[in-house]
């Protein structure tokens, strides 16, 4: 895998007739993304890319639709694969001191005076209400 990508989300099952996928996201890039955003099934830069065609929130899950895929039988070919995302165009997503949360792993805590080197962030966990 390059470091040029972040994995964005999980597919995890098809929804209704289609072509339509669930996926789970990982971090908060999806969330951000819009309609027309071009997003990648590899991390490999040579890879097909595929225009996002639809997406809304459901429940815990997203639902989207890629341009190419029409039918249920296309898509579950999909099941199970990670979708990535350029991370250089994922900076262009976010307001001024604005971050995601995989751009905050690594960091030190800092309380407004002092930097406590002796702590790094190594994981966020998203606790859903």
């Amino acid at each position: 895998m390059t470091d040029d990508f972040i994995s964005i989300g999980k597919i995890t099952s098809t929804f209704g007739l289609k072509g339509f996928l669930k996926v789970a996201s990982s971090g908060d890039i999806l969330s951000s993304l819009a309609v027309n955003s071009i997003i990648y099934l590899s991390s490999d830069p040579r890879a097909k890319s595929y225009k996002l065609l639809e997406i809304r929130k459901d429940k815990n899950q997203f639902i989207i639709a890629l341009e190419g895929f029409k039918s249920i039988e296309e898509s579950e070919k999909l099941i199970g694969r990670i979708l990535y995302f350029p991370k250089l165009q994922s900076e262009k997503l976010l307001e001024p001191n604005e971050y995601f949360t995989h751009q905050l792993i690594g960091l030190k805590p800092y309380n407004g005076n002092v930097i406590y080197s002796e702590f790094t962030l190594l994981e966020i966990i998203d606790n859903p209400v």
